[in-house]
């Protein structure tokens, strides 16, 4: 249905699991044959469950005319890279560093949840400073980041 996410019930599922027929909520409509695996979405992250200093991986959903990008972590809205946070080289065009599309590393340098920001860097070490809620004083932020690098799983690795 247009590209836009919209929520369904399962009514059918072929036998090999692939496929399925679902009717949808707002407006009653049905789709048969339905690919499963590019239909189905992760859970996501509230942002709450983020902290200052993780790093992710993302991919670029948007290019403002000012160069900022908007990534998708898979968090419950996109975050923002501004335009300084891209490259260190401030002067770079955007469009010769990320094309739309393109996955990123990132790191979060601030989760503002009350007024539902996310704030991201692709700088290493340029995490802080945004004057969003959830900063910490750089030494924690390099210990932070040097223990999510080093665990084997992320999500278990978040500090508060």
């Amino acid at each position: 249905q247009g590209g836009e996410w919209h929520e369904c019930e399962v009514t059918g599922v072929s036998s090999d699991g692939r496929l399925c027929d679902v009717r949808y909520h707002d407006g009653d409509e049905e789709e048969s044959g339905v690919d499963v695996a590019s239909r189905v979405r992760e859970p996501l992250i509230p942002l709450y469950g983020l902290c200052v200093g993780q790093w992710c991986q993302g991919k670029v959903c948007r290019i403002s005319p000012d160069g900022d990008l908007h990534v998708d972590i898979g968090a419950e809205i996109p975050g923002v890279i501004r335009r300084s946070r891209i490259t260190q080289d401030s002067a770079a065009n955007v469009r010769d560093i990320v094309d739309l599309d393109a996955k990123v590393s990132v790191w979060i340098c601030g989760v503002d949840a009350s007024r539902q920001r996310l704030e991201l860097t692709m700088v290493d070490g340029f995490v802080g400073g945004t004057g969003l809620s959830g900063q910490v004083p750089p030494e924690i932020e390099r210990f932070r980041r040097y223990l999510l690098r080093n665990s084997r799983s992320l999500k278990t690795a978040q500090l508060i």
